[in-house]
């Protein structure tokens, strides 16, 4: 008899014939010469069977990080702000970057800035800020100096982040060169790029590392010159600003809206602040708080981000910067062959909503004519609860609530599993009617009972859904209706955007959506730079026929 034989994957040996065929799907893979990358010639590699054809082909939706993955992980600092005014930084000491970042005036140079900082300035004066932004840039990181060799006069950094190595490097052409570091002391050279320059030496007195909680990271170093005490701090807007002291805020004059329109175009924004601290200051902070955490034996870490919590108080902001990272080759136009197969693409990135909002744009994740719905954490809480659940009833109840029902986040035995690892504070798993009644609980006591009445049209099959790290972390921590209410939310639209996202809330993000199951069926993709696979790996692996697939980009 003619015809095709059927391979069914429960007889072993049909298996055996099925794992061939993927064997050969990979060398295919391999031996096609038109897989080739442009830049450095490299063929690539199918080195997974469990990645093969027809585990890609499944794919419905992806999972990115953005900096290192959408985007090339080369960073420059191209703007530093100093009270009001814009300084560019060019490829020389005395050049301007010309790139448009939406200035109302054109920017001065590195240079001028440098002039400024050596003129002298009384303590909060123009002149004071512009010295201390680049002594921030020379002496708040925890950058190694790496000597150099006989045939290269060059110092070279390693940082632990691409930002830290731009602003390092950023400083370094404006004239303040981080030459050497020990675990004790940092030495500087000041001088303008090729020219004589002072060096200078600061004793290590603390350090506060960057940690994903507060956004910031801080140093106390003493000035081994004038024996002064300076306590630098540096971090994102959102958790630098609202610890300022409101009149440093004051005479910046549009601070807040200058690095703003810088986020709007895609730049990555850090504010600065330095204070001067008294030698009673520093000896109170020093035995009360900062020494006992770090030489206690147990809750080392906590006690360490507590002493930060109380130095980094009524700070003092000098100036911001804005940091370049451009996109990869070629992403805009993978995103759109993406949309165009029905894939959707869910980013989940640390950056500012503003900056993220724009690389979006720019790489095709949101296009021009597509509405964007914002689940944002500066209203109460109250408020973005019940702006979920107006979303929710307007994109799932109206049209798609059987359906919903019947499947869209399939309810079984495993719920309790769920119920048991992920809700919080909840010790009573509940049966899938318990949880459909607290679903309707929810949307009466958020919205009312005629909630459903009188709604927009459904939109978010062609829209996108932008949520912030605070709103993530509220409506996770709000009970077992809500998260489902979220998820089958999510699934409606055609792209999601999650900035202001710790690596923890990635790795929760990530987990709750496969424990919810709200994808049957159909396999996710997760896409993480080397630099980020905390996340990724965080991931229990799923089973089939939904798989779980996970690709590092380096």
């Amino acid at each position: 008899m003619g015809g095709v034989a059927k391979v069914s994957r429960d007889d072993p040996r049909d298996n055996v014939i099925y794992t061939q065929a993927k064997i050969s799907q990979m060398k295919y893979i391999d031996w096609d010469a038109e897989m080739v990358h442009p830049v450095d010639g490299e063929l690539v590699h199918a080195k997974a069977r469990s990645l093969s054809v027809t585990d890609l082909g499944q794919v419905k939706y992806i999972f990115s990080d953005k900096t290192g993955t959408l985007t090339r992980n080369e960073m420059k600092l191209r703007r530093v702000v100093v009270r009001g005014k814009c300084y560019g930084l060019g490829e020389k000491h005395d050049e301007v970057c010309q790139a448009d970042y939406g200035e109302k005036d054109d920017p001065l140079s590195c240079k001028a800035l440098y002039d400024l900082a050596q003129t002298s300035g009384k303590t909060d004066s123009e002149a004071w800020c512009a010295l201390k932004m680049l002594e921030s840039f020379m002496l708040c990181n925890t950058v190694i100096v790496e000597q150099p060799e006989e045939d290269d006069d060059k110092v070279h950094y390693q940082a632990e982040s691409p930002d830290e190595g731009a602003l390092v490097e950023g400083g370094k052409m404006c004239g303040y060169t981080l030459s050497a570091r020990t675990q004790k002391e940092l030495v500087g050279s000041v001088g303008p790029p090729h020219s004589p320059a002072t060096t200078t030496k600061y004793e290590i007195l603390a350090t506060n590392e960057f940690d994903n909680d507060r956004k910031r990271m801080s140093i106390v170093l003493r000035d081994l010159q004038t024996k002064k005490i300076v306590f630098f701090c540096k971090g994102a807007d959102s958790s630098m600003l609202e610890r300022a002291d409101p009149a440093s805020i004051e005479r910046s004059g549009d601070f807040t809206k200058t690095i703003d329109a810088y986020a709007v175009t895609g730049l990555r924004t850090l504010v600065y602040s330095a204070n001067e601290w008294s030698e009673k200051q520093w000896q109170d902070w020093n035995s009360k708080h900062y020494e006992p955490a770090s030489t206690s034996l147990q809750g080392r870490e906590e006690k360490l981000r507590a002493a930060a919590d109380v130095a980094e108080r009524d700070l003092d902001v000098i100036g911001a910067t804005a940091i370049e990272d451009r996109l990869q080759e070629g992403v805009p136009e993978t995103i759109a062959t993406l949309a165009a197969a029905e894939i959707r693409l869910w980013v989940l990135t640390g950056d500012k909503r503003e900056t993220a909002i724009e690389i979006a744009r720019s790489c095709r994740l949101i296009v021009e004519d597509m509405p964007v719905d914002v689940l944002a954490s500066d209203v109460a809480e109250q408020t973005l609860v019940a702006d979920l659940c107006q979303l929710y009833a307007r994109e799932v109840t109206r049209d798609q609530y059987t359906k919903a029902q019947k499947g869209l986040a399939p309810f079984s035995l495993k719920l309790k599993r769920y119920a048991k690892q992920c809700v919080y504070g909840k010790d009573k798993a509940l049966t899938p009617e318990e949880l459909e009644e607290a679903i309707e609980d929810e949307l009466v006591k958020r919205l009312g009972p005629d909630a459903r009445v009188n709604l927009d049209p459904p939109r978010a099959g062609r829209s996108a859904l932008v949520l912030d790290g605070g709103a993530v972390r509220v409506l996770f921590a709000a009970g077992p209706a809500l998260e489902v209410i979220l998820f089958r939310l999510l699934a409606q639209y055609k792209a999601v955007l999650a900035c202001r996202v710790t690596p923890k809330q990635k790795a929760q993000f990530v987990k709750l959506v496969l424990t919810q199951r709200l994808f049957p069926n159909v396999s996710e993709l997760q896409v993480a730079s080397t630099a980020s696979t905390r996340y990724r790996t965080a991931v229990a692996p799923s089973t089939r026929p939904r798989e779980s697939l996970r690709v590092s980009v380096s």
